[in-house]
């Protein structure tokens, strides 16, 4: 006979309404599941012996041979070495930059705006006089 049916007819046969051990915690007078784990158990977070030396035994071995087994993935299956870096990424970047406005009021004009800001990030060693230029190539047109 199945356990179900077991405790079904347990139940039927049980007048005095008394809990049936049926392996979980249960109120004697309503027959509810009691709330939470009153036995105890694991702190949150916290791992177990086998996965705490899984993961030693992962990072030993990414420590000999990842970046060999990096090198040969990205030129034997590029596509799955795509998948792994975009795996690695997190899914939203914030690129929130704020910038003191005020920190500009005494330059006069965007030259001096622009060395200004230059000498501010620390690339003060680019030639104010000569813009950064995007060069074509009309070869391939």
């Amino acid at each position: 006979m199945s356990d179900a049916r077991t405790t079904n007819n347990a139940r039927a046969n049980n007048p005095e309404n008394v809990a049936i051990n049926t392996g979980a915690a249960r109120d004697v007078k309503t027959g509810r599941f009691l709330a939470g784990n009153s036995g105890g158990g694991r702190p949150k977070g916290s791992r177990n012996k086998l996965g705490e030396q899984f993961i030693a035994d992962v990072y030993s071995e990414w420590q000999k041979s990842g970046a060999d087994a990096l090198k040969k993935m990205s030129a034997e299956n590029p596509s799955a070495f795509v998948r792994v870096v975009a795996g690695i990424l997190p899914k939203e970047i914030d690129a929130t930059l704020t910038v003191n406005a005020d920190l500009f009021a005494e330059v006069q004009n965007f030259r001096a705006a622009y060395e200004f800001a230059l000498n501010t990030i620390g690339a003060d060693d680019i030639e104010a006089d000569e813009p950064l230029m995007i060069e074509h190539d009309n070869a391939d047109e």
